[in-house]
């Protein structure tokens, strides 16, 4: 009888502590779950985080180059043109210039495009005028200009550059930009192409959160 209720207490405890065990495993499965969940979160986050900050690096480092590349551009068209004894109609050079830096290039005669690489309604955007403010700036106050501009219609990032005859007066400048509107559906390309990497590296964090939380 004696070591029937010894048996008792001791299964019982033998229950209460494995009771008490099985309890503090559910705590600290729970509390691992919660842990995990928190830290996907703080990864998925921290994802697209990094991708937005890219995407504007992204953005500020293609307009930099390309202001860079437009400037090149001009300095490019100033020192062919300087001491030039080619044929009248430049337009060859402009078109050589445009196939091997990809920018659209312009020759002024005073405010007027003389010779362009521009293209309006299929041809050559020769006798269009310059626009009255960038007029001002080059022409006038003698300032090279590098930023946007729209030309006939279409925005371009760009590079002016003011020209001068044999006596030091200014009589025309030089041009070399980037249709915006192209330059934005390439980086858009590259964009889309980021935020789908993007939603890939999500799904898999996703994917391992579950996992984690599951187990």
């Amino acid at each position: 009888m004696m070591c029937h209720k010894q048996y008792k207490k001791k299964n019982e405890k033998q229950i209460k502590s494995e009771a008490k065990k099985n309890g503090e495993q559910k705590r600290i499965r729970h509390l691992g779950n919660k842990v995990n969940l928190v830290v996907g979160c703080l990864l998925i986050l921290s994802i697209t985080a990094v991708v937005g900050v890219c995407i504007v690096m992204f953005y500020q480092l293609t307009m930099s180059t390309m202001r860079k590349q437009c400037i090149s551009g001009t300095n490019m068209l100033a020192y062919e043109l300087d001491g030039y004894v080619g044929p009248d109609d430049r337009t060859v050079v402009l078109d050589e210039l445009k196939e091997l830096l990809g920018c659209e290039f312009t020759i002024f005669h005073g405010d007027e495009r003389a010779y362009t690489t521009i293209q309006q309604d299929g041809k050559r955007a020769v006798g269009t005028k310059l626009s009255d403010e960038l007029v001002q700036i080059i022409l006038e106050k003698g300032e090279s200009y590098v930023g946007i501009a729209e030309i006939l219609d279409v925005k371009h990032i760009c590079s002016y550059v003011p020209t001068k005859d044999e006596n030091g007066q200014i009589d025309g400048l030089i041009f070399a930009g980037i249709s915006l509107q192209d330059a934005y559906a390439q980086m858009n390309r590259t964009i889309v192409v980021a935020l789908v990497g993007e939603v890939v590296m999500l799904v898999i964090s996703i994917i391992l959160c579950l996992s984690l939380f599951t187990e």
